[in-house]
Order: C-alpha cells, then structure tokens, then sequence
C-alpha cells in the first residue's frame, strides 16, 4: 500500500510540475492593474498576466514592450520580464 501511494504521489508531482510553458512576445498593453497586466500580442491573441510588483506605474497603456512570461498547468500566467 505504501508502494501504490508513493508512486501516486509521484505520479501526480510529474503532472503537476510537468505543463510550464515559458512566453517570449512582442504585445501591446491594452489594461493594467495593480496585480496584473492584459496583453495583446501581433496575431490579435488576449491574455491576462499577474505580476507580483505593481508596474503600472512604469507602463503605458497602448505601448508595445516585450514581455517574457510563465504558465503553469492550474495557474494563470505570471510576469518574469517585460521591456520597452
């Protein structure tokens, strides 16, 4: 018994860690917020970004930058990088 819940544990670790996709994008700023920022990138794709600082401050809406985020299986996108 020990055995099988090890194993699933495992199992269920791998899948869970497994899915992160890392962003690398040219989009422009459509919305911002304290927690998050909303992009648009070249092909008209949507997509809602937390981030874990308040920048918006530091971006302007409508401005295109660079922005290099994560997404993880169960999570919404969170920032690593953005340049102008």
């Amino acid at each position: 018994m020990m055995i099988i819940c090890t194993a699933l544990l495992i199992f269920v670790t791998f899948i869970w860690f497994s899915n992160t996709t890392v962003i690398y994008e040219y989009a422009s700023i459509f919305e911002k917020t304290p927690n998050s920022i909303s992009l648009e990138n070249e092909s008209g794709r949507k997509v809602s970004v937390s981030t874990s600082l308040n920048i918006s401050d530091l971006i302007v809406v409508g401005e295109k930058y660079w922005v290099r985020y994560e997404k993880k299986r169960w999570q919404s996108p969170s920032l690593e990088s953005i340049e102008h």
